[in-house]
């Protein structure tokens, strides 16, 4: 278990890549801290498409066990060692607490994020609770870590992460390495858990680190 309590929110766009989401998740269970989601409607489009189910059943509020007995149909999970606290947040809900900026959280995760979010973010709209959050995260100079998949990027997607790292917005795309040997997708997924982490100050490591091989 980490000894650092972490306060995250995670939010979950139309991109492809919800495979990145769930080996997130699954690091987070045995990390302290809590973790307030939201996700679009698209989102849960695209991960039926890719898993053939999606978590769009998990309740509003507290979900940490119904988000922890989804991951177990995919992943093997002790629920002893879960020390992470789930939320669920309705993306529509702008009132939420990820959308004020006297709710203190350490970093704000987009992953996946679509091109249209990333626009949206990049252009200071803020139409919706996920938008709202990362435009709260810019404006309190806390970290913002945008993770898209999208390839290959038009001219269009690059102005607007220049814009966003500008603004002191991390752009981290889902684009692995491959040097720790991957030998699965969960393999893959964990390279960019493993950067995520060290980006927000996790100190757990989804993979072992260039001077461990």
């Amino acid at each position: 278990m980490n000894d650092k309590n972490i306060k995250l929110i995670v939010a979950s766009t139309g991109g492809s890549g919800s495979g990145y989401l769930m080996r997130l998740f699954y690091h987070l269970l045995s990390v302290s801290g809590e973790t307030h989601w939201m996700a679009s409607d698209n989102f849960f489009t695209v991960m039926d498409s890719e898993y053939g189910f999606n978590f769009a059943n998990i309740p509003f509020g507290i979900c940490t066990n119904e988000l922890t007995d989804k991951l177990s149909e995919v992943y093997s999970i002790n629920k002893k060692n879960v020390y992470h606290k789930f939320y669920r947040h309705d993306y529509r809900d702008i009132s939420a607490a990820p959308s004020s900026g006297s709710v203190f959280f350490d970093a704000m995760i987009v992953l996946p994020c679509s091109m249209k979010t990333l626009g949206a973010i990049a252009g200071g709209v803020s139409s919706n609770l996920i938008e709202r959050s990362a435009d709260v995260s810019l404006k309190e100079r806390r970290k913002l870590i945008l993770v898209p998949r999208e390839t290959p990027y038009n001219l269009i997607h690059l102005e607007n992460m220049r814009l966003l790292t500008l603004a002191n917005a991390v752009i981290l795309p889902a684009s692995p390495g491959f040097y720790h040997h991957p030998e699965t997708l969960n393999d893959i997924y964990d390279f960019i858990v493993d950067r995520l982490f060290a980006h927000v100050g996790i100190e757990k490591r989804a993979i072992k680190a260039w001077d461990e091989k």
